[in-house]
């Protein structure tokens, strides 16, 4: 694929082909595109198009399609794509289709021989959109109705075409590319702790983050972080005043610092309820409508989980950014916390509503009030992006990966699925979060992400629940478990110790079947095996030299100075396994 300049049209919102000087410059497999503007008048541009471009692949190609957002994702075919989750860009969120195309952000990998890879490898300013189908690609940049003058210079985002025979490495190319133009704010150590969220969900009290955090301190006080999710605030937006059920959150705090913890919490920092005081008393930081009044977010996609509809912030508005940074910096200054978890940050970067600054894109806004939260946080905090755009988020220490994980075996498969596509991230972009790691069954009810309510079912076996801790420890990111602490058994509490000796990289498969991977933890080579099937299943691992092989989570032993492991995995099963360099080797 060429990119020539009469090949690329810039758009008005009327939809009107502007002039424009193009110029394209191309390092290898990437390019870069600049667009001078040539026309008399200020104008604001709605996209950025280039040709249409016959992929020449047959249409039941595999492929492989980033979302938007965190929780949508794409495999199938380029004739009939298939979403790896429910809750997509254009049916969760109601992001705009084109007509007789499907439609990813930032990566399309098309699984073909050789793989081709067509991604956006920045993501400053605006979306980068790869619209496919059976027999064509268009690449499409969403300039988000920005302002520009004439003789005026826009740079587009730079886009990465290339192809090649290794997976793992052309996303290993594109990440390396987009830390080069966006380099993470690196943390030192991998964020372990426990999470109220999976158990309690929005009706946690005070007392319910005691006892666990006190269950914690007798029997694992090498976890680190206790973190108080959803439900401990007044109202979405309100993050500084508490609900009923915290009525001395200041001292449950203190409480935790004291017994050698540090205490993480949760906030919707791009949201705020129609009843919350922000809204009420401070108007004018919030995205609004053409009459500019606030404006309500189920006018065009998905209103909220929980005391929708939720208004949005305006993160391209100079006094949005100033309280954003504040806030975060008096819970910093006040509580002496570190670690925030930000959800849905999605409703910061909606491409739709009236901003303060029409020169600066949504993209733009949304970056500059993530920025600002890093910003009052404080250099040594760790930021967890959840519900939020992928490459936009480039900018957090750490970021969701996954859908919401509950006690049920489809979800564990969907979730290993979700985390796999996306183990190429980890420690490149941010610290992957592969969610919470649960232990054992529990009948509790928590909200999805939709706002419809989740049911955990009491009935997983054993080995699935095996096959959901082993999926946590292939991803090689962050480890918080989500159980009710105060009554894990002792085998439980064992295993969640063993989850603390966290692999250095995530696991690397060969194909998208994700049923062997392979990762390094300290001199280790660490071999996962995954049986998704419902008969046993028999994996024969080439070890590329002798090695001593153990169980990760039993120590039991699978052979000693052996080049090759075979075993048969029963349904629903996973094994981690350990492989020591024999002496002769080392």
């Amino acid at each position: 694929m060429q990119f020539i300049p009469e090949t690329i049209r810039i758009r008005d919102m009327q939809g009107n082909i502007l002039a424009f000087d193009i110029t394209i410059q191309k390092d290898g497999p990437f390019t870069a595109v600049t667009a001078r503007y040539l026309e008399q008048e200020p104008v604001r541009l709605q996209n950025a198009e280039f040709a249409e471009m016959f992929h020449h692949c047959p249409p039941e190609t595999p492929v492989y399609a980033e979302g938007y957002n965190m929780l949508s994702q794409t495999e199938g075919t380029l004739e009939n794509p298939r979403d790896v989750s429910g809750l997509t860009d254009r049916g969760h969120y109601k992001l705009p289709v084109r007509d007789g195309f499907f439609t990813g952000y930032g990566l399309l990998l098309i699984l073909d021989n050789p793989i081709r890879l067509i991604g956006y490898s920045s993501a400053a300013r605006f979306c980068g959109k790869i619209h496919f189908n059976g027999e064509k690609i268009i690449l499409e940049q969403d300039l988000g109705g920005i302002e520009v003058n004439p003789g005026e210079t826009i740079c587009l985002e730079e886009i990465m075409l290339a192809e090649g025979n290794d997976r793992e490495l052309l996303l290993e190319q594109l990440g390396n590319r987009l830390a080069k133009h966006h380099p993470y704010p690196e943390y030192p150590v991998m964020p372990t702790g426990w999470c109220s969220w999976y158990y309690y969900g929005g009706g946690v009290t005070q007392e319910d983050i005691c006892s666990n955090m006190d269950a914690m301190q007798r029997q694992l006080p090498a976890l680190r972080f206790v973190q108080i999710d959803d439900g401990y605030e007044a109202r979405i937006g309100d993050y500084l005043q508490t609900s009923d059920r915290f009525p001395d959150l200041d001292g449950l705090i203190a409480q935790i610092h004291a017994k050698g913890f540090e205490p993480a919490i949760w906030a919707a920092p791009f949201s705020a309820s129609a009843d919350s005081r922000l809204l009420k008393e401070h108007p004018e930081y919030f995205i609004c409508d053409e009459e500019g009044k606030p404006l309500a977010s189920d006018r065009y996609t998905f209103g909220g989980w929980n005391q929708g509809p939720w208004y949005m912030l305006d993160g391209t508005n100079p006094e949005t950014c100033a309280y954003l940074k504040g806030l975060y910096a008096e819970m910093r200054k006040k509580w002496g916390i570190r670690y925030f978890k930000l959800d849905g940050t999605i409703w910061g970067a909606f491409w739709f509503g009236v901003r303060k600054n029409p020169r600066m894109s949504y993209i733009e806004g949304y970056r500059a009030g993530m920025q600002a939260i890093l910003d009052g946080a404080g250099k040594d905090s760790y930021i967890l992006g959840c519900n939020a755009p992928m490459w936009p988020s480039i900018v957090v220490h750490g970021m969701r990966i996954t859908g919401d994980i509950s006690r049920n075996w489809g979800v564990f498969v969907h979730s290993a699925k979700e985390c796999f596509y996306r183990n190429w991230q980890n420690r490149r972009l941010w610290i992957n979060d592969p969610d919470c790691l649960l232990l054992e069954n529990a009948e509790v009810t928590v909200v999805g992400p939709d706002g419809n309510p989740v049911k955990s079912s009491t009935g997983l076996t054993d080995e699935e629940l095996g096959f959901h801790r082993t999926q946590i420890l292939a991803s090689g990111g962050a480890v918080l478990n989500g159980d009710n602490l105060e009554n894990l058994r002792p085998e439980s509490w064992e295993l969640l110790c063993r989850c603390l000796d966290i692999p250095d990289t995530a696991a690397r498969f060969d194909d998208t079947d994700f049923t062997i991977g392979r990762q390094m933890i300290g001199d280790d080579l660490l071999i996962t095996l995954f049986n998704r099937r419902e008969e046993d299943q028999l994996f024969t691992v080439d070890l590329a030299g002798c090695f001593d092989v153990y169980d990760f989570w039993n120590d039991q032993v699978y052979g000693r100075q052996v080049p090759s492991v075979s075993l048969s995995l029963p349904p629903h099963s996973a094994r981690a396994l350990r492989c020591k360099k024999s002496r002769k080797d080392k």
